[in-house]
């Protein structure tokens, strides 16, 4: 038998245990109350997701499933907003259609996608349409990794530029995208350097190569897709068994031109370019695409903006003539030789333009982001000059390489970082004129 004590003792013991058991199961309770509120959501995404596959599988459902999949969509832009606090009540899905579309975090950091509105567009709705699918596309693939900057350009008979994105590297080239129906062509145009265009006359060309293999194609858009129209090879040539074949003396590649599929001389090669080109577009001008030294740009609008400026560009040693009189400026450039730079004879173009009485003349370092505006941000220093100061210093550069094949031959004379000459015309004006050093 216990006694008085002992029973109080067993008493306590027996009460502190009947509590902490409530306590136990009360703790239990909170964990499996909040396993079943974290869990209700998934569960019954699948539920509905199952619910509406199995509607979609019938007529009846097909309507229920274009509603949740809405719902659904509105409810992951709502949450995936960087500027709603998810705690607050968020919008129904029946305001989905009055409120602008939210781009979600994560594309919004990783990305950085200019954000444009549609008074940033020309008026004409066709031409509005393109470049803002356009610039979507800019806002994928500015990372940098794919490409280093976009330009537009005018490469068929109609109002709408085409855009040209400027691969990361030579070797990647370029792509022309182009509007069509609502949607986006691609047409790949092999290594950068040599693409080539007429204004509005759907013609291009592409002269490039490396490795001992040199191809010049030439094409036209049909319906938004790039076909070549003509092409030649030319390079190292082989034998049957792909063995390259040496020259007499035994110490270079022979070299075989090929145009249209017929084995021609190297003369007859450059004439049969020159003569499909005269007899296709004439004597409209060759616009140069350049994606080391054309204006670059990562949003649309500016690319809309520099297409009103035509930029002629040249480095010192290939301009023959830079002359201003009576507020006309002439500037015309040569061929270039590989060493030499300016070593041949031979005239590419000649313009001659009126001088705008606020024209802007400047001297600047470095030779990247050349844009038509003033605030170029890749550059070491940017300074006004003069146009004497411009002609004064080609003059001692032409000097000093005149003395360096009178001691070395023009053969073994080199040109080093040469300067860099650009005039920039906006509607048959020269509004800015600037040298890059590099």
């Amino acid at each position: 038998m216990l006694d008085k004590r002992n029973k109080r003792i067993l008493f306590m013991l027996l009460a502190l245990l009947a509590v902490m058991i409530v306590i136990l199961v009360a703790a239990i309770g909170v964990k499996l109350s909040g396993v079943e509120r974290s869990g209700a959501s998934p569960a019954k995404i699948d539920s509905g997701a199952a619910q509406e596959a199995s509607d979609e599988q019938s007529p009846a459902g097909a309507g229920k499933a274009a509603v949740s999949a809405e719902a659904k969509n509105t409810e992951k832009q709502a949450v995936n907003a960087g500027n709603i606090d998810t705690e607050k009540p968020v919008a129904d899905a029946g305001d989905a259609d009055t409120r602008e579309p939210v781009a979600d975090t994560e594309s919004a950091d990783s990305r950085n996608p200019a954000v444009f509105s549609a008074d940033d567009y020309p008026a004409d709705e066709e031409i509005r349409a393109a470049l803002m699918a356009y610039q979507a596309y800019v806002d994928e693939y500015n990372d940098k990794r794919y490409y280093d900057g976009y330009l537009l350009a005018y490469l068929d008979e109609d109002d709408i530029p085409e855009l040209i994105a400027i691969g990361s590297c030579e070797a990647s080239g370029q792509v022309i995208i182009t509007y069509r129906d609502g949607e986006l062509l691609e047409n790949y145009v092999g290594r950068l350097g040599g693409l080539k265009y007429v204004k509005k006359q759907n013609f291009y060309y592409n002269s490039n190569g490396n490795m001992g293999c040199y191809l010049d194609e030439f094409f036209r858009l049909v319906d938004g897709e790039q076909i070549v129209i003509m092409s030649g090879r030319w390079g190292d040539k082989r034998d049957e068994e792909g063995k390259i074949i040496l020259n007499a003396a035994g110490d270079y590649p022979e070299q075989e031109y090929v145009w249209n599929d017929t084995v021609c001389s190297e003369e007859e090669y450059y004439d049969a370019i020159d003569g499909f080109i005269k007899e296709t577009v004439g004597d409209a001008e060759l616009i140069k695409v350049d994606g080391y030294d054309d204006d670059l740009y990562d949003n649309i609008p500016e690319a809309y903006e520099g297409l009103k400026y035509r930029k002629y560009s040249a480095f010192w040693p290939q301009i023959k003539e830079f002359t201003l009189e009576n507020g006309v400026l002439t500037y015309s450039v040569g061929g270039a030789g590989y060493y030499g730079w300016g070593d041949s004879d031979d005239i590419l173009y000649t313009i001659s333009y009126p001088v705008a009485k606020d024209c802007i003349w400047e001297e600047r370092g470095r030779g990247w982001g050349e844009h038509y505006q003033l605030e170029v941000a890749d550059t070491d220093y940017i300074r006004a000059t003069t146009f004497a100061k411009i002609k004064e210093r080609i003059d001692a550069e032409k000097g000093l390489f005149d003395e360096a094949v009178s001691e070395l031959g023009r053969d073994q004379a080199r040109v080093e970082s040469p300067i860099r000459v650009v005039i920039v015309v906006k509607e048959g004006v020269v509004v800015r004129v600037y040298t890059v050093s590099s």
